[in-house]
């Protein structure tokens, strides 16, 4: 065999075995976890072009508001501050790089959200991609997970 099938041979064999391991569980968690984090820490940070504030949540946040480092535990009367204190201040777009794909502890909590996307009308909710692992195939699966109802109607989108 001459070393140019050789070469085309194993460039197809690795193909092949790279197309597979990019499917499997493990492959998606060294992408997220390892990879997007290394590439935003050898870009470093960047400021928002002009025009555009970003509110981060961040362990400094979470400290100086006394809130637990786990968003999903924050109450959601505090988000409602913040789209309020947004829209006040004229933001023309919100968007929410926060999962609401579950209810709130309590029913308040939920509908206090709710009434101030509706009373900002420009609020863009997210859609969380949940990644499965399917035992059976070794593939991941991804389900789409919307907001709960309540907050999906008040959003302007998600």
């Amino acid at each position: 065999m001459s070393p140019k099938w050789r070469v085309l041979g194993l460039g197809f064999i690795v193909a092949i075995l790279g197309a597979m391991s990019a499917v499997t569980p493990w492959s998606w968690l060294m992408e997220e976890e390892i990879g997007l984090s290394l590439l935003f820490r050898m870009r470093g940070p960047r400021q928002p072009p002009p025009g555009i504030a970003v509110v981060a949540i961040d362990l400094e946040a979470a400290q100086s508001l006394g809130q637990p480092l786990r968003i999903a535990e924050w109450p959601r009367t505090l988000h409602a501050r913040l789209v309020e204190g947004l829209a006040n201040a004229g933001a023309r777009v919100i968007a929410m790089d926060i999962s609401f794909a579950t209810p709130a502890r309590s029913a308040y909590e939920d509908s206090a959200l709710a009434a101030a996307l509706r009373g900002a009308g420009n609020v863009v909710l997210l859609d969380f991609l949940e990644r499965l692992p399917s035992a059976e195939s070794g593939y991941v699966v991804e389900r789409r997970l919307p907001p709960v109802p309540e907050l999906a109607a008040a959003a302007a989108a998600h």
